[in-house]
């Protein structure tokens, strides 16, 4: 319990601030060091998450989680630079050719010759 006294009853709030630290990360793929600010939980997943790749962190991680221009402009380098040696090592010649589509026509009802009720026969 806190006493009634004026000295009790005056708090300061609390602030949080995060835990940034400069980090540069060498990236496979853009075979370049890169120095970004990051926070210390984004260094604890790169390192057990992701095996510690900042190339596989910027890949799997939402373009709204990384929030910053620098990191959403390296994922779509890694990005593409990933499609460029998918489409490099693919040989061209041994890929099906495209079939083209075919164009279904709407179907209608079966329309009869003529619009009389069929005769019916006695069983007399």
């Amino acid at each position: 319990f806190l006493c009634s006294c004026v000295c009790c009853l005056i708090r300061t709030r609390r602030s949080w601030k995060p835990n940034v630290s400069t980090k540069t990360f060498k990236s496979e793929i853009l075979q370049e060091l890169l120095k970004t600010k990051v926070t210390t939980s984004v260094i604890r997943t790169i390192r057990n998450v992701h095996q510690g790749s900042f190339d596989r962190y910027l890949i799997k991680t939402d373009e709204k989680v990384l929030r910053y221009p620098v990191a959403i402009d390296m994922k779509r380098r890694i990005l593409a630079i990933y499609k460029q040696r998918a489409l490099d090592g693919i040989d061209k010649s041994k890929l099906p050719k495209p079939q083209p589509v075919p164009v279904f026509e709407k179907k209608t009802a079966p329309t009869t010759a003529s619009t009389e009720p069929s005769p019916v026969k006695n069983a007399s």
